[in-house]
């Protein structure tokens, strides 16, 4: 007789969450870390090994110190892991780290994931940790992306389900994106599904009341996502360093983490930049700066000679100047010998932008619906919705039904034909009021 399809609640045992680590670290389930670079993520993981390796840390495993599995993708061993989990205090003996360069190029955790588990069944490790999960992921194919939630969760569920089925703890590791947020989710890189897939999720940050340009200041590391029971509340720590004499003879100073301790701090205290770093200005807005830089004045300049400064700066890209025309609200014109434009003056904006003169004199005095006249835009169909704002600087054009969708799968950090969902969004509530 086959197996049944179902299990039914009573016949099932009910258990309570087990914590490699209290609140932070939970036995079957995925622990994602992020923070920004140089924050010192990897070697307060060498820390957590070293601790788990000496049965240190509070939660199921004290007082029983167990091996690690470290996948180790950007970190160097022999240079940079050995030396980092020595000094940190580690049994290097429980410590082992998959052979990944006798591998396949194109190994990944996903086609891979039956090497882990043959390094699992040899070392008897109970904990893992994978350095920069993008490096392992598997290639995308056929429209594929690491910004598609149902291909990060293929990717991920053979080795979520490795995890759940040995009762093993694993933590994966990503940088934060450029752009600022406040929910844990999108402080993950690419899709939302690295943070969605993870029971629990580990914020590492600047210290909210140390300054920028203190050497010493203090890091801190929250639980910015937790399913799974209550949160431990937040630890703080510093980098610090020690001489190392490595084997060849050498001697180098090396990161350690030190000063360990509860910290009050709470993830409502932390700025965004403090969090994922300072978003950088895109190419579009950089091109915009010089063009307010330029036409100041709110006189008419000869656009070649401000396309030569944009060009000097490598912000002369077509795309781009369309773009930083359209954020700076720039005017056209086009007199007998060449192209110039202008900023409009205050009295002469509108809240929707300035129109662009070569799209504005398809309009007639009415406006785009005037029914007593002509609009040439519509060639006899009927107003077209993306003409209701020629210079709108999110764009000209209405997003189309495809846009939404590749859009809303992407996540709200990435863009789709130059936009954000929320960008987007934005343009079709803007052309919905006006169709009003």
């Amino acid at each position: 007789m086959s197996a049944s399809l179902v299990t039914r609640a009573d016949a099932v045992s009910s258990r309570s969450i087990r914590w490699a680590w209290t609140g932070r670290l939970a036995v079957g389930y995925l622990t994602v870390i992020t923070g920004v670079e140089g924050l010192g993520k990897s070697v307060f993981a060498a820390w957590q090994v070293a601790r788990l390796t000496r049965g240190d840390l509070p939660g199921e495993w004290q007082g029983e110190p167990v091996d690690v599995l470290i996948v180790a993708g950007e970190d160097g061993i022999a240079d940079t892991w050995r030396p980092r989990l020595e000094i940190a205090g580690a049994d290097l003996k429980r410590v082992s780290f998959l052979n990944l360069d006798q591998l396949p190029t194109d190994w990944n955790l996903r086609d891979g994931i039956g090497d882990v588990r043959g390094a699992l069944e040899e070392t008897d490790a109970r904990f893992v940790h994978v350095d920069a999960l993008l490096d392992h992921m598997p290639p995308p194919k056929g429209g594929e992306s690491i910004n598609s939630p149902t291909f990060v969760r293929q990717a991920l569920g053979p080795m979520k389900r490795l995890v759940r089925e040995l009762e093993i703890v694993l933590e994966f590791c990503l940088h934060p994106p450029k752009a600022r947020s406040g929910d844990f989710r999108d402080l993950v890189q690419a899709s939302q599904a690295f943070g969605a897939i993870p029971r629990v999720g580990l914020l590492f940050s600047y210290h909210p009341d140390d300054a920028a340009e203190d050497p010493d200041r203090r890091r801190v590391v929250l639980r910015g996502k937790g399913n799974l029971g209550e949160d431990p509340g937040a630890l703080e720590f510093r980098v610090g360093s020690k001489s190392y004499t490595h084997d060849d003879g050498r001697t180098t100073k090396r990161e350690v983490v030190v000063d360990v301790a509860p910290s009050a701090v709470v993830i409502g205290d932390l700025a965004p930049d403090r969090m994922i770093g300072a978003r950088q200005p895109t190419k579009a807005e950089q091109a915009a700066e010089i063009l307010r830089d330029a036409l100041g004045d709110h006189d008419w300049h000869p656009a070649a000679a401000i396309r030569d400064q944009l060009a000097a700066a490598g912000l002369n890209s077509g795309s781009v100047r369309t773009h930083a025309l359209g954020l700076a609200r720039v005017e056209k014109r086009k007199t007998q010998h060449a192209w110039e434009w202008r900023l409009p003056t205050s009295q002469e904006s509108t809240s929707d932008g300035p129109l662009d003169p070569a799209r504005a004199r398809c309009l007639s005095d009415g406006g785009p619906f005037d029914s007593e006249r002509e609009n040439p835009n519509n060639n006899g169909k009927g107003p077209r919705v993306h003409d209701l704002h020629p210079n709108d600087p999110l764009g000209t054009k209405s997003p189309s039904p495809g846009d939404y969708a590749r859009a809303r799968d992407a996540g709200p950090l990435e863009r789709i034909s130059g936009r954000t969902l929320a960008e987007l969004e934005e343009i079709r509530d803007r052309h919905i009021e006006a169709i009003r």
